[in-house]
This record gives C-alpha cells, sequence and structure tokens, in this order.
C-alpha cells in the first residue's frame, strides 16, 4: 500500500494548494464518501495530522466547515434535490458556496471534486477578477476528472480483471491463468501472484477430489459435513483381468506410464457420459451416475460409458501388443438401485461415496465377467432403464453375498444398428438354450448348446451354462 499511501499524499498536497479563492478549499471524496484528498485546514497542516485524517472515521474532519456543508447538502437530498451541483450554505456566521462533480469510473463507481467557497470571495473575485476565477475553477475541474481518469485507467481496469478472475476460481474454473502478474503497480503483481499460485494449489487438488462436489458446496456457500441421503443410481465398477500378474513381469516405469494412459483415456470416457468418479482401488475404477446431479437417464448413460470403455480399451489393446506392451483387458459391472449417497468418514477427512446394496451388486457382476467370459454384465435394473437403446443378452443368473436372492445378469451387445446379424442370432440361441434349461427340457438344450459350442468354441459362457445343466 505504500504507492497508493504516496498517491492521497499527492493529492492532498495539490488539493491543498489550489488557490480557489482566498479562502476557498478544494477535496476529493471516493465512491465510498472516504477523503483521497484532504482540503486546506490549520488542523491538517502536519503530515502527520493529514496521515489521520486520511484514516479518520470522522466524515467531517471535525471541521466546522465541512460539518455545517455537510448538513446542508444532507437537507438537499432529504427534499430531493439533486446530489450533484451547486448549493450554498451558511457556516460561521457567513455564506458559503458548494460545488460538487463525480467522476464515473466504471461499474456505477465514482470520485467526486468538492470546491467550497465563501461568498464574500466570490463577491470580491468577481468584481476584481471574474475571469481568472473562471478559468481557475474550470482547471480544477479538469485537472480533477484527469486524476480520476488517471486513476480509473491506473487501478481499477487491473482490479477489475482480478476481481474477475477470483470469480473464477471460486467457481473452480481453473484452466485460464492468472493475468496481470506484470502490472507495473505492486500491489497488484502481489495480488496476482498470489492468485495465481491459489489457482495451481486449487487446479492440484482438484485431481483428487469430485470437482463437482467442492463446486456445489462452493455455489451454495456450505461446508462439506458427515451425512448423506437415499438416492437411485447407476453404480460403475471396473477392473483389470489378471493385473498382479502384469505387474510381476513387466517394468515399473512402463507399466506406470501404460496404466497413467488406460486411466486417463477410461476416465475422460466416464466424465464425458456425466459420471462421478467415486474413487481408484488400484487398478479399479468406481463410479457413479445421478448425483450430485440429477440425471432421467442415467442408466442409458452408464451402460454407454462401459461399451465406449470396452471399445476404446480394444483399440489401445492392439497397439499396446504391437509395441511390445501388455494388453489390459477390463471387466465391467453396472447396476441400478437404492444407495446412501454423501459424505462418510470422519469430520476431519470425508469422502464423497455410495453405500448400500446395488454397490455391492455392481462389484459383484464385475468379477462374475471372468467365469462367463464377458467384458460388461449389468443388473436387470440397468437393462430395464437401457432397454430401448441396446441390443441385449441374458447370461443367467448370480448369487450376491448378503443377498437371499440372485440377481439375474445381462450382456449389453450394442447399440441398436450397431450389432451384426450372427452376434444376434447366437445370443438368442443362448437365451433359447437358458429358457430350456430352466423349463427342464434338457434334451433341447443340450442341443442347442452343441450348436453354441461349434460356433464359438471354449466359449465360457456355454461351458457354465453347460455346468449349472449337469451336461
Amino acid at each position: 500500500m505504500i504507492a497508493f499511501d504516496i498517491l492521497l499524499a499527492d493529492l492532498t498536497d495539490f488539493t491543498r494548494r489550489l488557490h480557489v479563492s482566498p479562502r476557498g478549499l478544494a477535496l476529493i471524496l471516493s465512491p465510498m464518501l472516504q477523503f483521497i484528498a484532504l482540503p486546506r485546514d490549520k488542523s491538517l497542516e502536519t503530515p502527520e495530522a493529514r496521515a489521520a485524517a486520511l484514516e479518520s472515521e470522522d466524515e467531517t474532519l471535525g471541521i466546522p466547515l465541512l460539518r455545517d456543508g455537510r448538513t446542508a447538502w444532507e437537507a438537499r437530498l432529504k427534499h430531493g434535490e439533486a446530489e450533484l451541483g451547486y448549493f450554498q450554505f451558511e457556516s460561521g456566521g457567513e455564506t458559503w458556496w458548494a460545488g460538487a462533480l463525480a467522476t464515473h469510473l466504471g461499474d456505477g463507481q465514482a470520485f467526486r471534486t468538492i470546491v467550497l467557497v465563501p461568498e464574500e470571495d466570490l463577491a470580491a473575485d468577481i468584481l476584481a477578477r471574474r475571469w481568472q476565477i473562471a478559468v481557475a475553477a474550470a482547471v480544477a475541474f479538469v485537472l480533477a476528472v484527469l486524476l480520476a481518469i488517471w486513476l480509473s485507467r491506473r487501478y481499477g481496469k487491473p482490479l477489475r480483471e482480478i476481481a474477475e478472475q477470483s470469480a473464477r476460481i471460486s467457481s473452480f474454473e481453473l484452466e485460464q491463468p492468472v493475468s496481470c502478474t506484470d502490472s507495473r503497480l505492486e500491489e497488484v503483481r502481489t495480488l496476482a501472484r498470489a492468485q495465481e499460485r491459489m489457482r495451481g494449489a486449487l487446479q492440484s487438488f482438484s485431481k483428487y477430489v469430485p470437482v463437482d462436489i467442492v463446486r456445489e458446496l462452493t455455489e451454495r456457500g456450505e461446508a462439506a459435513q458427515v451425512g448423506g441421503r437415499h438416492e437411485t443410481l447407476t453404480i460403475f465398477f471396473s477392473d483389470i483381468r489378471g493385473f498382479t500378474g502384469i505387474m510381476e513381469r513387466c517394468d515399473p516405469d512402463q507399466l506406470a506410464a501404460q496404466l497413467s494412459e488406460y486411466f486417463e483415456a477410461m476416465v475422460g470416457i466416464l466424465k464425458d457420459e456425466g459420471a462421478t468418479i467415486d474413487k481408484f482401488v488400484g487398478d479399479a475404477i468406481v463410479a457413479f451416475w445421478n448425483a450430485p446431479h440429477p440425471r432421467s437417464n442415467h442408466a442409458k448413460s452408464g451402460v454407454a460409458a462401459a461399451l465406449r470403455c470396452r471399445d476404446d480399451l480394444s483399440a489401445r489393446n492392439q497397439r499396446w501388443k504391437a509395441e511390445g506392451k501388455p494388453a489390459l483387458r477390463t471387466c465391467f459391472g453396472l447396476a441400478t438401485g437404492a444407495v446412501i449417497v454423501g459424505n462418510f468418514g470422519a469430520p476431519q477427512r470425508l469422502s464423497y461415496t455410495v453405500l448400500g446394496d446395488t454397490v455391492n451388486v455392481a462389484a459383484r457382476l464385475e468379477t462374475t465377467n471372468r467365469a462367463y467370459g464377458t467384458d460388461i454384465l449389468v443388473s436387470e435394473a440397468v437393462r430395464h432403464a437401457a432397454e430401448d437403446a441396446y441390443h441385449w443378452r441374458e447370461i443367467g443368473i448370480v448369487s450376491v453375498k448378503g443377498r437371499t436372492q440372485p440377481i439375474d445378469m445381462y450382456e449389453p451387445l450394442g447399440r441398436h444398428g450397431e450389432v451384426d446379424a450372427a452376434t444376434l442370432a447366437w445370443a438368442r440361441q443362448y437365451e433359447a438354450a437358458l429358457a430350456g434349461h430352466r423349463s427342464g427340457n434338457s434334451g433341447r438344450t443340450a442341443m442347442l448348446l452343441d450348436e453354441l459350442d461349434e460356433q464359438r468354441p471354449g466359449d465360457l459362457s456355454v461351458r457354465a451354462l453347460r455346468d449349472a445343466c449337469g451336461m
């Protein structure tokens, strides 16, 4: 603030030296009606007195003339007269005239230049030197305007930019670097550098937490607290098959780089489909839809994300194999149902996550892929919610620890119009074999299973259905 204090002192010296009339005064007020340039007065002769006056909360500085002038000005406002302009008032047994001019800086802010002249001076000067008074007043006002414009350009613009940047940072819009770090004003440079450090720290921090949650809390002006609410969400689990063995065979640095590319691709697709990333557990990803922001088609979004992840990974695996890197085959599990979502943990450290049976179902479906040779398995609730957008294959049932009833499993084959006829025919034949098993028609089931084996030898889902039939 040293530069700013020097500027205020210069302005005060200017107004004190300004010869409006033999006894006339000039002063400048800020948009908050605080003194930024003091009038000439015996009580303000020393630099210490002027510094104290600039910091004083007394709106008239204890000067009778200023007190009487302010009283007259407030009376004008009560009678509906204009805030600016000329008016007269009585002080110390004589009549004074006051004139006020506003210089606008933008955003509704304005500096006020005020001139106070006793009527006796005016009359004498009008008679003796009326042209000199007019020129002096004009010069005073022009200088005031020029000073105000200079202040606006020097301080107003960079401060507005910093205010706008603060608003972006508070909304967690952290991509754009902070400007004004090369300003000619030391105070602005210091503030801008501190703001840039804060933006960088928040940008790093945002990689560890769900940004949507933090942004929502910031917009609502709330602090994170322990607690949750009941919601219907779609839960997503993914896990790389045989990752422990891959770790044993690969160079750690190479695998870390490959895994980083893998996570970047998967997380990018999940976010593109509107998912909230819950956590990473080793090589596993947990995500969900419909919280914190509602999403009416969250089951469809979950299936779309799983299919896109599968297809993207298939293309990457081909490239990785050509580069001598291991393929990362991933299994996906999706379940839709009631959960509790919110902040869980200790007051000192919270995690925005989900709890409930639906979470266990999604995790169980993900692991069941290995037994059936599938990449994606979803619960019946997911299939029901997204049925009209995709082709499906009913796989069978699976038991989940803690549940008395098993759940039906389905494999999404792809969007309508994107699955070839042979795949659809094979899926329908598998479902016919499954229906035969459930109805007890072992002869037809065995025939269908033999045909399925001929078309896809070694298919694990067919083998699992044989085992279930005891064949």
